[in-house]
């Protein structure tokens, strides 16, 4: 189910949120920190203000990016909530 998942999905994170949120989770899992470094509005520096939620449901992408040596924006996209897609 995954492996359609990700033939299926963006190869990118779309949003300013997710970014963050995969900040966070990517300073989570590399640096054990929960910095923010590069908020290119400045909103969330130098701690995300959102919740840690989104940010763990990324922690999984964030690990099987460094385990296949990927971007793990491929596979954070999956838990990124979109925009509603016409058909």
């Amino acid at each position: 189910m995954l492996g359609i998942a990700l033939l299926a999905t963006r190869t990118q994170v779309d949003s300013y949120d997710g970014s963050i949120m995969l900040q966070v989770a990517t300073n989570a899992v590399n640096h054990h920190s929960l910095h923010v470094v590069s908020d290119y509005f400045g909103l969330n520096t130098p701690y995300s203000a959102y919740g840690l939620g989104m940010s763990l449901l990324m922690v999984p992408a964030v690990l099987l990016g460094n385990q296949t040596g990927r971007d793990p924006a491929i596979f954070a996209a999956v838990t990124e909530p979109g925009p509603p897609r016409s058909a």
